[in-house]
């Protein structure tokens, strides 16, 4: 029984710290869109909007960052957008005048 619960234990403790250090990384962020990102963004577009290209700057990730209205996905994480972002993507996709902002990023859960 002994030479079962040992590497269990030792399995748990592994996993707790792997759970740890994601968390650890997986702290919020600022994204700040600029002028330029705005200037040089597309509406409807998933992956070149402004937003996108903060993202892509913000991080300096290297694979392709999607916003889909609500949420961001980069690779295999989704980040929930908040309401501010969600609005943003609104106007801008319907013509109307945006302006450069900041929000925080968290990856959803």
């Amino acid at each position: 029984m002994i030479g079962f619960v040992v590497p269990l234990i030792i399995l748990s403790f592994v996993a707790m710290l792997f759970a740890h250090y994601r968390r650890k990384r997986e702290t919020p962020f600022t994204v700040t869109v600029t002028k330029d990102d705005i200037a040089t963004g597309t509406p409807f577009s998933t992956s070149s909007c402004p937003i996108a290209k903060a993202m892509l700057r913000k991080k300096g990730w290297d694979r392709g960052v999607m916003v889909l209205g609500t949420r961001a996905l980069v690779g295999s994480s989704t980040f929930g957008l908040p309401h501010e972002a969600q609005e943003f993507i609104c106007d801008l996709d319907h013509g109307r005048p945006v302006r450069p902002f900041s929000f925080e990023l968290e990856l959803r859960r």
